[in-house]
């Protein structure tokens, strides 16, 4: 009878709870969360216009934009995140998207294959022979994406993207117009995206809000081995996960980097997307690398608990 009595209470309170928060999210209506405060990053925002004013002023960089999100408890800011950057090999990962939303159709997709015709010049995203692909060779679309995600390798992405072309229009249009990418992937005056666009591909894939449970999975898993070290993943600790994808573009005598993903921290995973501009990659890898330290220290230090998936 005790047992019940406590079920009892435990409900009504939960009506309660559900019937004074009905227009939200029911799974988050009355799951116990944090109090308002303990995710302040109020002070992160600032350090980090700060550093970006440093950056600038010491022409380390020209130009410099940050987005972050808490992924398990919402709060979110952005550092000129509606500014305007060219996103390079960053266009890999809707294709990915593309392709895997056609994989929840049908999943024999994934082992088409497609081959390049043509002479084959080097790639300077890649390093080594098995990073790229050889022409008139049959490789499997499972084959081409971990090759574009993983090693950016643009002529998978051209193979890739050419089967796009003479797939029936409806489905890369439609994807990349539900993504809202569809002006920076198919018009040739659109070659541009904000931060914050591009943050939500990353916020889609971490909520499974396009692609099926399976393939969210999938396309963050080859996105968390991504062999670009020098971005991101240099201001965190090694034993850190972080699915995420670079760019980088050279436009006359300046260039343009960036790294966006998710990091998935002990505490929290959160979106971290930094694009930058400048003289140098180098040093831009390093401004990026700066930015996300000051941000892993920066949640590492505040109090809420471990996510409840962890405990």
């Amino acid at each position: 009878m005790l047992a019940l009595l406590v079920i009892l209470t435990v409900n009504e309170r939960e009506n309660v709870c559900s019937e004074s928060f009905d227009l939200l999210n029911p799974r988050l209506q009355c799951k116990r969360g944090l109090e308002q405060g303990e995710w302040d990053y109020e002070p992160l925002r600032d350090t980090l216009q700060i550093k970006k004013n440093e950056l600038k002023n010491a022409g380390k960089v020209t130009h410099l934009s940050v987005y972050f999100r808490d992924l398990d408890h919402g709060p979110r800011f952005g550092i000129g995140e509606y500014d305007k950057f060219h996103p390079a090999s960053l266009r890999k990962v809707p294709v990915l998207i593309a392709y895997l939303h056609m994989a929840d159709l049908d999943p024999t997709i994934l082992d088409k294959t497609l081959s390049f015709s043509g002479s084959l010049k080097t790639d300077p995203n890649v390093t080594r022979a098995e990073e790229t692909i050889e022409a008139n060779t049959l490789y499997t679309v499972r084959e081409l994406l971990t090759k574009m995600i993983v090693y950016s390798d643009n002529y998978s992405y051209t193979v890739l993207t050419d089967a796009l072309n003479t797939s029936p229009p409806v489905i890369p249009y439609y994807t990349f117009r539900d993504l809202d990418v569809l002006r920076m992937m198919m018009d040739p005056k659109g070659d541009f995206i904000s931060i914050q666009s591009y943050a939500n591909l990353f916020g889609t894939l971490y909520n499974t809000g396009y692609l099926s449970k399976d393939m969210s999975q999938y396309a963050l898993d080859l996105l968390s081995k991504a062999t670009f070290e020098e971005g991101l993943t240099a201001g965190i600790p090694e034993n850190i996960r972080t699915a995420h994808k670079f760019g980088q573009r050279m436009i006359g005598s300046e260039s343009e980097l960036h790294d966006c993903g998710i990091v998935y921290h002990p505490k929290t995973a959160y979106i971290l997307c930094v694009m930058t501009s400048g003289k140098s990659f180098s040093v831009q890898q390093s401004a990026i690398a700066e930015v996300s330290r000051i941000t892993y220290d920066t949640v590492s230090s505040l109090s809420f608990r471990i996510r409840e998936r962890f405990e």
